[in-house]
């Protein structure tokens, strides 16, 4: 894995790009997965297993996986991959955390997720509509351009002068009032950050990033404050970035 890595540490590295039943074949179909398959998981039972099936021949007929035998005169095969490929999966499926962002826009939906290691690379994968994930890795530092870009694809943070820190109670929000970001956001941004603690359970925590026309606003918990309330700030280009770039840094 070193060199994939080594050639990360300074460049963004496109690896491949696979279906969601490609991808489902390469960890194996009963493998829980965090990024969404938005095809595969439409099928039902039967055709999902149709699906497998095909998507190992299609793998392959591109040449991407090579079947051999695991020993002599056994029915049973093993599945070569490229080391590149091979490396990139395994560190999809060793992180020590994982940032998973939902992007809404007005008529597409889009996923974007992290794997992080403890090093100053990191796995992207970016899924689609019809369930096409495109994996790469690169640098924490430059995920985090491309992070920010993914969250204001209108580049709007900063262009209208924000209302500093607010707060916004659930119940307000849910009957509409006061908080216009919601119903003008041009794009919504769901995030999700997996993290394991010192005791190795998972924590979660989550936040949401509204894109009203030349503006950001960040909405999350209030930070030891009333439950029920979320904190509403508006972010500029560069206070986005270090914001998404804080949630990407390796855990200490």
């Amino acid at each position: 894995m070193e060199s994939l890595i080594e050639r990360a540490r300074t460049a963004y590295v496109p690896v491949i790009a696979l279906t969601d039943e490609e991808l489902t074949v390469l960890d194996g179909p009963e493998t829980d997965q965090i990024a969404p398959r938005p095809w595969y998981d439409s099928q039902d039972p039967a055709a999902k297993d149709t699906a497998c099936m095909v998507a190992l021949r299609s793998l392959v007929a591109r040449g991407i996986a090579r079947p051999e035998p695991t020993a002599e005169d056994d029915d049973d095969l093993a599945l070569l991959l490229s080391d590149d490929l091979q490396d990139l999966l395994a560190a999809r499926r060793t992180p020590r955390h994982i940032v998973m962002a939902e992007r809404v826009l007005a008529e597409s939906r889009q996923a974007r997720v992290f794997y992080v290691g403890p090093g100053p690379v990191a796995v992207e994968e970016n899924v689609n509509e019809s369930g096409l994930h495109a994996l790469a890795i690169g640098p924490i530092e430059r995920l985090a351009d491309r992070f920010a870009q993914f969250c204001d694809p209108h580049a709007g943070a900063g262009q209208q002068p924000g209302n500093g820190l607010r707060r916004a109670p659930l119940t307000d929000i849910a009957r509409g009032v006061g908080q216009d970001i919601f119903a003008e956001a041009l794009a919504i941004t769901q995030i999700s950050h997996h993290r394991l603690s010192r005791t190795e359970e998972v924590e979660e925590t989550r936040r949401t990033i509204y894109a009203p026309r030349g503006r950001v606003v960040l909405a999350e918990p209030e930070a030891d404050g009333e439950d029920g309330v979320l904190a509403l700030t508006d972010l500029g280009p560069r206070e986005l970035r270090e914001h998404l770039l804080g949630l990407l840094r390796p855990p200490t």
